[in-house]
């Protein structure tokens, strides 16, 4: 006998062979037989009640000789039919004299088993609309709540027990009561706990593999298996899948405790877990034919799909607004090009991520706390903690002060703590927060078994006591669930993502400032050498034309000014061009301005690149000192006209100007002599931007025609084009152009498809699966496409080589690196770099079609 002071082990209830107790409940009766003669090898229960011959004196006879001839052929052919051994045992119900008995077999450690139990007639009758019914009500029901409810309803309905409850087992193997329908006389176990050790182990195990267990009289005297052993392997008989199995002693003590005389269970699997339990209790013995019972069992195995159904349901409702919100949240901070300001900007939606009430961003070795958390110095001993002790990810706990003693003192605020790292080096995190939460457990008894010593060695009895018994844990905060947990480490993943892509862009940010920097030394190098040697030339060019040292100093200085002033006119603009009105009234200035009557700008306007420019202006220049010397600005009455217009045609359309002189000297013949002027006017332009001048000396005046390219010309007016052959505004180009849009992301397709319809672009799809994005890149008439890289995890290149092999031009959408994951067949497509604008859309298929882009013509 173990001594009092043993430790004495208390999962010994957890280790009890249930499945093998040698005995059956005596209200049916049991064979086990060989399989190749169906010769009964063990016996149990009520056989002489079902065969006319006790327990003992049935090993050895051959079944057929019990039963009539039928009942032995449907054996041996459900035998022959490959019987199964789990879950499902087969029916064989018949009549023996004029009582009628339900009949179940399956297979058992190579032998044959068939239960028997009294059918009393029912299972000949049509219980379907019962069973109708019941399912009918389930379906009526919306919540989870409501449908547990209806369910034990409904279970009591059919079975007549004087209380129903719903028993939902927690992530600890725990349990509650979250339905209830009873007798009003009895006692009320709704939201009642029960702790792991009430349903052992290896019970759960059977109620998995079972979906029923009924005791109708829980005072019953075991029958015990005759003979105990089988006699050619020497094992018990194993009797998991038989509903007549005895059941353990420690349970029927456990019912005693409770006053129930009779019980029955339903289980409820959801994805192939043990989710619950529909128990059925009585306080006197409670008999049920097979048929009903076969009614229950069904009713179960719905209930456990609708549950299934409605549990999914509803966390697709709650992962769907997660995720939702995660996206967004992930799209504000990448949007900010400081990672940091982007997560301190969007605390208040972190802290709805996931339910807490304080929250703590640590972000280069700065702490931003929000709500209710531990002083700032706290959480940073939590953080140098994470960094000492967890690896990079996501890391909880409901009970901090158990792994950090420390915490214990800040319980009221942070006995709850949930961290995400979101980079490697250094190490930053989000931390949220829960406070400590009183869990006042209401126990149906104390939740503790009772041990005694005696002469037959240790023994474990059930609770005695199932009033009302309250526990309450401290230093404790509501848990983090698992859908939380997955939630905050998708966060985790697009937040690396964030911050990787940042410090990606910094990068290449330096980089393109050193080249920028670079570039901008080397173009002013160019510059000033350009301009040295142009200065250069006009001052050898001069030299030549000059008549004395006066005149000489005289034309260069006036051709200096003319230079300066266009430099100064494209240095405003950043060298990107310059108005052509401003640069004739800048040359033209020292004769006046257009109310003095002396000369006439008509055009529409427009800018030209910074080469025409220069050019333009020194020929300006070289006109308006011909005319004061020579021309119509030498006579008080003399007018000078400016006209520009752009001309279309067959070939490059032109910027036309035309310079007029009247009312100055009569003009003679063409001058012999071509001097600098002439010469600058008429080879400039030709030589600097494919340009030409044409000198016409007639009698009334001077006509000089430039003609430009259009190509010279930055963004003219819709007036400045005389004839159809102009630039079109950029969105025109687009306009009517048919798009394949391919994006998984809802927000993102939805603001790139209202974006890009503004711009008058007519969008196919969007689409979000690989099949369907492959299916219109074969199918659809489209101009063009943006397909992004990553659809629900498939890459998209097979759509992408549809199009390819069609012709179709198309970018690619995506938040990763490009260079990392686009495959080196497509390097040369563009790509688009999330999160982007509309407007890069539009400039990008701009890009993609060229100007000659437009609806498809034909596939």
């Amino acid at each position: 006998m173990p001594d009092r002071n043993d430790v004495v082990d208390l999962t010994l209830c957890d280790r009890e062979p249930i499945h093998i107790p040698g005995a059956v409940q005596p209200w049916g009766c049991l064979l086990a037989m060989d399989e190749r003669s169906l010769a009964v090898v063990q016996a149990a229960g009520a056989c002489e009640t079902v065969f006319g011959a006790p327990a003992e004196a049935l090993p050895g006879r051959a079944f057929a000789d019990l039963v009539p001839q039928a009942v032995a052929a449907e054996l041996a052919r459900l035998v022959r039919a490959d019987l199964p051994s789990v879950r499902m045992p087969l029916p064989l119900d018949f009549v023996l004299g004029e009582r009628s008995f339900a009949g179940a077999v399956h297979r058992s450690g190579g032998r044959v088993v068939l239960e028997v139990t009294p059918a009393d007639g029912a299972f000949a009758l049509d219980t379907l609309g019962e069973v109708q019914r019941s399912l009918a009500a389930l379906g009526g029901t919306g919540t989870v709540t409501a449908f547990l409810a209806v369910l034990a309803r409904e279970v009591r309905r059919i079975t007549g027990y004087g209380r129903v409850m719903v028993y939902r087992f927690q992530e600890d193997d725990s349990g509650v009561v979250i339905a209830e329908d009873r007798r009003p006389d009895l006692e009320e176990y709704l939201g009642l706990h029960y702790p792991a050790s009430d349903i052992p182990v290896q019970a759960r195990a059977l109620y998995l593999r079972n979906w029923i267990r009924f005791i109708p009289d829980a005072l019953y005297r075991p029958a015990p298996i005759v003979p105990a052993l089988d006699p050619e392997t020497g094992a018990p008989l194993d009797l998991t899948d038989c509903m007549i199995r005895s059941v353990s002693p420690v349970h029927l003590e456990y019912l005693a405790n409770m006053g129930v005389a009779a019980s029955l269970s339903l289980s409820l699997v959801v994805q192939g877990r043990l989710w619950g339990l529909v128990a059925c209790h009585d306080d006197r013995p409670h008999t049920l034919p097979r048929s009903v019972l076969r009614n229950c069992e069904l009713i179960a195995q719905i209930a456990s799909l609708q549950l299934a159904e409605r549990l999914g349901r509803t966390e697709s409702q709650d992962q769907l607004r997660s995720r939702t919100l995660l996206s967004a949240l992930v799209n504000r901070v990448g949007g900010d090009n400081d990672v940091g300001a982007g997560l301190r900007a969007v605390v208040p939606d972190l802290i709805g991520l996931v339910p807490s009430e304080g929250l703590a961003v640590i972000w280069d070795g700065s702490v931003t706390l929000f709500g209710r958390t531990p002083p700032g110095e706290v959480v940073e001993r939590f953080v140098a903690w994470l960094n000492a002790t967890q690896a990079e990810g996501v890391y909880a706990t409901d009970r901090m002060a158990e792994v950090m003693p420390e915490a214990a003192d800040h319980t009221e605020r942070a006995a709850g703590f949930l961290s995400v790292s979101i980079s490697r080096s250094p190490r930053d995190y989000i931390l949220w927060f829960r406070p400590e939460i009183e869990q006042t457990v209401t126990w149906a008894g104390a939740p503790t078994k009772v041990v005694t010593i005696g002469d037959d060695g240790v023994r474990l009895h059930p609770r005695t006591s199932f009033k009302a018994w309250r526990e309450t844990v401290r230093g404790r905060s509501r848990p983090w669930t698992a859908q939380e947990l997955d939630l905050l480490k998708a966060f985790r993943l697009a937040m690396l993502e964030v911050v990787l892509k940042r410090v990606d862009e910094v990068a290449r940010e330096r980089e393109k400032a050193r080249a920028h920097q670079d570039l901008l030394m080397a173009e002013l190098d160019h510059r000033v050498k350009n301009t040295l040697a142009t200065i250069q030339a006009l001052a050898r060019q001069s030299s030549r034309g000059a008549t004395d040292l006066e005149e000489y100093v005289r034309q260069f200085e006036m051709r200096l000014r003319s230079m300066a002033l266009t430099h100064s006119l494209l240095t405003k603009n950043r060298w990107l061009g310059a108005d052509l009105r401003q640069l004739l009234k800048e040359e033209l200035a020292a004769y006046g301005d257009e109310s003095s009557g002396r000369y006439r700008l008509d055009g529409a306007n427009l800018a030209l690149r910074p080469k025409a420019t220069i050019s333009l202006g020194l020929a300006v220049h070289e006109l308006a000192t011909n005319a004061a010397k020579y021309g119509a600005f030498s006579l008080p009455d003399g007018h000078v006209s400016v006209r520009w217009s752009i001309d279309g045609g067959p070939a490059e359309p032109m910027l036309t100007i035309t310079w007029t002189e009247t009312g100055g000297p009569t003009v003679g013949e063409r001058p012999k002599r071509r001097g600098f002027g002439m010469t600058l006017i008429e080879r400039t332009l030709a030589l600097d931007v494919s340009g030409r001048a044409e000198l016409r000396f007639e009698p009334k005046g001077l006509v000089c025609i430039v003609q430009i390219p259009a190509s010279e010309v930055i963004d003219p007016e819709p007036a400045a084009v005389a004839t159809g052959h102009g630039h079109a505004a950029p969105q025109e180009r687009i306009r009517d152009t048919r798009v394949l849009l391919v994006e998984d992301n809802a927000l993102v397709a939805l603001d790139a498809q209202i974006g890009l319809e503004d711009a008058g672009v007519v969008v196919v799809g969007p689409v979000a699966r690989l099949a369907a994005a492959v299916s219109l890149a074969e199918t659809a008439e489209v101009d063009a496409a943006f397909l992004d890289v990553d659809l629900h995890g498939q890459p998209v290149w097979e759509a992408a080589d549809v199009l390819a092999g069609r012709g179709v031009p198309f970018a690619f959408t995506t938040g990763f690196e490009a260079s990392v994951v686009v495959p080196d067949r497509f390097r040369s497509v563009p790509v688009v770099s999330k999160p982007y604008r509309a407007s890069e859309l539009a400039g990008m298929l701009i890009r993609l079609v060229g100007t000659g882009g437009g609806p498809a013509q034909g596939g």
